[in-house]
């Protein structure tokens, strides 16, 4: 009995993210299972996204019926996103968007356990990891993607985030033996291989997502010296999959046309300074980087990653990719939280523990209130 307690003295911070995880999970899946069977749900985009499933179940593979062109197309004719068919064998036991609503609200919850880890392995602090775990589920531009239907954007937030913490924060495994069988090499360098996969992962859940990894590859590639022949390889498929899904794949599914959201930008060089300086870029940066108390902007350079997101959103005509209603800052939300781990360490340094512990006290207290 004695052991039993020991043990779980010493996972107590784990269990207590167990906990926090486990209420998100039953609460948003509650609250957004509870929003669909009011009808307060929509054919854009929970409706659209239900229907793809549903084909794809049936064989019909991720087609839909296109409002545009007035006929049934790919979904590629919206976006390039194939890893929401993974939830078409569970449309084949039971057909309903409630998988969909609690896949998403699973997904996003889990991606708490990659903040405290990254925390972990950046802070070496436990309690302070824990309190980062607890700002992520409490983010409430997350909790608004949560509720906004269902996007397999989304679900590139814990792939990313969990890629970095492999790719990143793991160590970079020593030289092995060149006589070696290859299952101890796949388990020697079994963290890259894990990162790869969560990396692979996110690229198939929106086509946008392709220049943000190719960001992460650069900034893997000059601060981890033993990855760079990953960080290499990595850049050059987010690459190719960006050119294939933006001047091949959409393309194509659109009967020649280019992708939709293109009519949202202009090559006016002027008007693009003045969308990127606006009060309304500036109020989205703020609501961006608020709830974490501005702690990532002392960690410019896994801040920098966002820079492809923060371009579209802010450079859009299309106001709603600004707002905190909708899935458009879904990318960016984990190196607004992995630079603001960062961040807060680099404070650690020039002002000591103590006040840091008050500034992050001061960060949950904003969080409460806003």
């Amino acid at each position: 009995m004695k052991t039993i307690k020991k043990e779980l003295f010493h996972y107590r911070f784990e269990l207590v993210l167990g906990v926090m995880v486990l209420i998100y999970i039953l609460f948003f899946s509650w609250l957004t299972i509870a929003k669909l069977l009011s009808f307060n749900q929509h054919y854009y985009d929970l409706g659209i996204m239900n229907q793809v499933v549903y084909n794809t179940s049936r064989g019909r593979i991720l087609q839909m019926t296109n409002q545009d062109f007035l006929k049934t197309t790919s979904r590629f004719a919206n976006h390039f996103d194939p890893l929401l068919a993974i939830f078409a064998p569970l449309y084949s036991l039971f057909p309903s968007p409630i998988w969909l609503l609690v896949g998403q609200t699973v997904a996003i919850a889990f991606g708490a356990l990659a903040v405290y880890l990254i925390s972990e392995g950046v802070i070496k602090k436990k309690s302070l990891s824990l309190v980062f775990a607890f700002l992520y589920l409490n983010y409430y531009p997350l909790q608004n993607i949560n509720l906004f239907e269902f996007h397999t954007v989304a679900l590139a937030i814990p792939f990313l985030l969990f890629s970095y913490y492999y790719l990143v924060i793991k160590k970079a495994p020593s030289k092995i033996s060149k006589k070696i069988s290859l299952t101890k090499y796949l388990l020697h360098y079994e963290d890259s291989i894990i990162g790869l996969l969560f990396i692979f992962l996110s690229l198939l859940t929106k086509e946008n997502v392709s220049l943000t990894v190719a960001f992460l590859a650069i900034y893997v590639f000059f601060t981890r010296k033993k990855k760079r022949k990953i960080a290499a390889v990595i850049f050059l498929v987010s690459v190719i999959i960006f050119w294939l899904a933006f001047f091949i794949i959409i393309p194509q599914a659109r009967d020649g046309l280019s992708h939709f959201a293109s009519r949202y930008y202009t090559l006016d060089l002027w008007e693009n300074v003045r969308r990127f300086f606006s009060q309304e870029t500036f109020i989205y940066l703020e609501n961006l980087l608020l709830p974490v108390g501005f702690l990532s902007l002392f960690s410019p350079l896994n801040l920098l990653i966002i820079l492809p997101e923060l371009l579209k959103n802010s450079l859009s005509s299309y106001p709603e990719m600004r707002t905190f209603y909708f899935q458009y800052n879904s990318v960016s939300i984990p190196f607004i939280f992995i630079s603001a781990i960062f961040g807060w360490q680099f404070l650690r340094r020039k002002f000591g523990i103590s006040f840091m512990k008050k500034i992050l006290l001061v960060v949950l207290l904003i969080n409460i209130f806003i």
